[in-house]
Order: structure tokens, then C-alpha cells, then sequence
């Protein structure tokens, strides 16, 4: 008998949401019901719906078959301008998509505000909620606690709060799929909640290099490595370089190696390129 607020981000998230509340209308998995967009959601809705050859097969297929819109139809509308408080007045109940996604500004902080305050209504939270965000206060707030907003107002909260994880990002078990493919030397973990990070660095401490600097640390990709385990540390000290003699003149160059790797021997003979890059020399293989 309410309404139901999903505050969202604005490109991606809000697009998926809509998709899938219209495929589980249309499959009967849930019934009609009016749904209202609104914010920078409308304008970025547009845009998909206007770079169809850059959308899935699937959602091309269905622009060119069904001859209906991509997001919007019979039931699923954007707001007009100035049309939110007559929408928060419509006692019909409705589904509200805005952004943003944790209530730090924008269209869904306007129907947070007007939605809050009964029991009847609801706002699922669809994403992460940065821990400073007014979406995070409102995920661990208790029923008739106050949320303060952005602009510095202040609302009871007695409405239902619910979280869906609709994550834009891997999760754990797909980075360590990604790492293992690359099988790199050395892993550098940034942008992340420390203690995901730190998870993270402890999965896979026992075969890279691995270190976590501190936001705004600035480091150099030759430092060590806060901890190495022993296979790590073999790894790294397995000798790399390889002595070579050069000798150049003014038309050539000749390269010679006692080595009995192939590969190097490949790289020695035949003929070189050679660049002089401050006091760097560069040969190639030509």
C-alpha cells in the first residue's frame, strides 16, 4: 500500500534495475505496477536507448523486434520537471528509481525525505554505501531513529529498509581468477575498505609480493613489499639480468653472451637495433 524508494546510481545500476523489474513483470514474476524514474536517470536512460549497436545482443534484439522502448513504456515513466512533490503526494503505490545511490544528493534525497517518516513506504538500498554516506547511516539506523541529510535537515525514519547487492564490481573469488590468469610479480591492493584489502593480501600472500599503501602513500614499484613469503622470495631472487658484451662502433654493433639458454642465444645473434636513451642503451632484435 506504499511506495518504494531505490535510490540508485545513475549510469549502469539504474538501468539494470529497470530491466529487471520490467522482465519480471512481463514473465508474471511479480505483478504490474507503476514505476517512476527520476534525476540524472532519465537523461542517461536516453542515451542507452540511443547506442542500441553498443547494448547486449539480447536488449538489441529486443529494440529491433518489439518496436517498443528500451526502458519506458505503459507502466515505466520518467518524471516530468518539478513533478516530485505530486508524486509524493499520489497515494498509488509506485516504485521510485533516482539517483543517487546513497542519498548524497540529486532526486532520491527528495523522496527519501518525503517517504521516511511512514511505515507504509519503503527505500531498498541497491549498492556499496560509502561508510561516510547518508545511505550507510540510514542501512544501520533502527526504526525511529533520525537521518540527517546532506543539506542539513533531519527525518524520523519508520519505513522498511532493505539491501539488495547489486554489486558493479568482482567479487573476491573473481579478482583471484583475474590475478591467477595474469600471474603477475608483484600485487599492489588500492582502492578498497582496509580490511578487504587486507582479506585480500592474506588469500594470496603465499604466492606474490604483496603490499597495501596508505591512501595518499606515495610508493615506487621497486620498493619492497610490507611481506614476501619464502616461495615469493625465491621468486624474486632468481637471477634476471645476464651479463653481456657490447662492443659498438660508429656503422655497428655486436653482442656476445656465454649463456646456454636458447632463448638468449636466439636474442644474441643476427642483427640489433640500437637506441641511446640518456644513459640507457636499448637493442632490439631486428
Amino acid at each position: 500500500g506504499g511506495n518504494v524508494l531505490i535510490p540508485s546510481f545513475a549510469l549502469g545500476r539504474a538501468q539494470e534495475i529497470v530491466l529487471i523489474l520490467k522482465h519480471a513483470m512481463i514473465s508474471k514474476v511479480i505483478p504490474f505496477f507503476p514505476v517512476v524514474t527520476d534525476g540524472l536517470v532519465n537523461a542517461i536512460c536516453s542515451v542507452y536507448a540511443s547506442l542500441p549497436e553498443m547494448l547486449g545482443k539480447k536488449i538489441q534484439n529486443f529494440m529491433k523486434h518489439s518496436e517498443q522502448p528500451l526502458f519506458f513504456s505503459d507502466y515505466i515513466r520518467g518524471a516530468r520537471m518539478g513533478e516530485q512533490e505530486a508524486i509524493l503526494k499520489d497515494t498509488t503505490p509506485k516504485c521510485i528509481i533516482a539517483s543517487s545511490g546513497m542519498l548524497t544528493g540529486g532526486a532520491s534525497v527528495t523522496y527519501a525525505k518525503g517517504l521516511c517518516d511512514e511505515a507504509k513506504h519503503a527505500i531498498f538500498l541497491s549498492g556499496y554505501q560509502d561508510a561516510e554516506s547518508p545511505g550507510r547511516r540510514l542501512q544501520e539506523l533502527q526504526s525511529g531513529d533520525t537521518l540527517e541529510f546532506p543539506d542539513g535537515t533531519a527525518a524520523t525514519v519508520k519505513c522498511r529498509v532493505d539491501r539488495f547487492h547489486l554489486s558493479a564490481h568482482s567479487d573476491q573469488g573473481q579478482l583471484t581468477s583475474v590475478i591467477k590468469n595474469i600471474n603477475p610479480k608483484v600485487l599492489v591492493l588500492v582502492h578498497g575498505e582496509k580490511n578487504a584489502l587486507h582479506a585480500l593480501r592474506e588469500k594470496l600472500s603465499s604466492k606474490y609480493p604483496i603490499t597495501c599503501p596508505a591512501n595518499s602513500e606515495i610508493m615506487s614499484v621497486t620498493d619492497q613489499p610490507e611481506w614476501v613469503s619464502p616461495a615469493a622470495m625465491a621468486k624474486m631472487e632468481k637471477k634476471k639480468t645476464l651479463d653481456l658484451g657490447v662492443e659498438m662502433n660508429d656503422t655497428s654493433i655486436t653482442v656476445d653472451a656465454d649463456v646456454a639458454s636458447e632463448r638468449w642465444q636466439a636474442f644474441v645473434t643476427g642483427e640489433h637495433t640500437a637506441t641511446l636513451k640518456g644513459n640507457r642503451l636499448i637493442i632490439r632484435k631486428v
